[in-house]
């Protein structure tokens, strides 16, 4: 997740700065004081629950006695783990994956394709980007039925590219992971690979209607955008969805795949999308699952076959300026 951080010196900074912070409840917001200043209150907290106890909050005001970190609205205890490099500047946790591809392995992309992103000349008018499975069966603490909480912190970028995406003439497509009965039968290998509590746990999270079905809400979906549910890893295997379907009648040639499990079912659609002749793109920083290495070896494999791999803003980039090339040849 994106944080922010200011440091306060004076009362009337920290007031500005929460009334900033109140302009959008959804951020998660870091002040830290310093120990020259000694602010008695501050107003304008309303909607923020401070965690440690240095601070006290009524209604709107909170007062300090001493020196303190806090996290507002809704927020997990991370602080000890965020880097903020200055005042107004972005934080990042130590929850984002680290992405680590060798040269070796660039090198031997290169010499197979001439490029280091052979997928860089993308059609924005022709790419859609493939969100999967950002739902609270995957995110959400209690409810999920294999919790990564690593792709909370995705979800930034999922927005900052879809937004992208829509800009410059794609389209999205939110993927849904779907449990229904005729699973149990036509997928019974999988369910008999879990025990008898996990099938229990993984119906109640992923069957439609419930908590666990919905997507996460802090994505950012737009009526433009279209909702896919899958009935398989892969929203591209033949029964799982009719993803190809509507891929095919958009017109769209290339896709974006971003969500979790890096290495389950964004993997299993970025390579079926390939199989079936989509030019396919692994979003660095915009897939997740539970550690570095499962991230970075799904990344490997998809990179030396089955398609490119870029980040978010190399991604935007390619987007933006495409676009423009195309409008100046049109």
């Amino acid at each position: 997740m994106t944080l922010h951080t200011i440091e306060a010196g004076s009362a009337s900074d920290c007031v500005t700065f929460l009334q900033w912070a109140q302009r959008d409840v959804k951020a998660v917001i870091t002040l830290m004081r310093s120990e020259s200043t000694r602010p008695q209150e501050i107003a304008g907290a309303i909607n923020f629950k401070w965690i440690f106890p240095e601070i006290s909050c009524q209604g709107s005001i909170c007062s300090f006695s001493r020196p303190a970190y806090g996290i507002a609205y809704n927020s997990r205890p991370m602080a000890r783990r965020l880097h903020c490099p200055g005042v107004f500047q972005p934080c990042r946790e130590d929850r984002m994956h680290k992405v680590e591809i060798p040269q070796s392995v660039v090198d031997r992309v290169v010499a197979r394709r001439g490029s280091a992103h052979p997928h860089a000349n993308l059609d924005p008018e022709r790419t859609a980007l493939i969100v999967v499975d950002l739902q609270n069966g995957f995110m959400m603490k209690g409810v999920a039925h294999a919790l990564c909480e690593e792709a909370i912190d995705i979800v930034p970028n999922v927005n900052k590219l879809a937004d992208a995406v829509r800009r410059t003439g794609g389209k999205v497509f939110w993927i849904k992971n779907t449990h229904d009965a005729e699973c149990l039968t036509s997928w019974s290998h999988m369910h008999a690979m879990s025990s008898p509590a996990q099938q229990q746990k993984r119906v109640e999270a992923m069957s439609e209607g419930t908590l666990g079905h919905q997507l996460w809400a802090d994505l950012d979906v737009q009526p433009g955008d279209e909702t896919v549910q899958k009935t398989r890893y892969s929203a591209l295997i033949q029964g799982s969805s009719d993803l190809e379907a509507r891929l095919r009648a958009g017109g769209y040639d290339t896709v974006l795949i971003t969500g979790t499990m890096t290495n389950v079912c964004c993997e299993s659609t970025a390579r079926d999308a390939m199989m079936l002749n989509f030019k396919t793109i692994m979003v660095s920083d915009g897939n997740a699952t539970a550690t570095d290495e499962e991230h970075n070896a799904s990344l490997i494999a998809m990179y030396l076959i089955f398609g490119d791999v870029m980040d978010t803003d190399f991604l935007i980039g390619c987007l933006e300026r495409n676009q423009v090339l195309k409008q100046a040849a049109e």
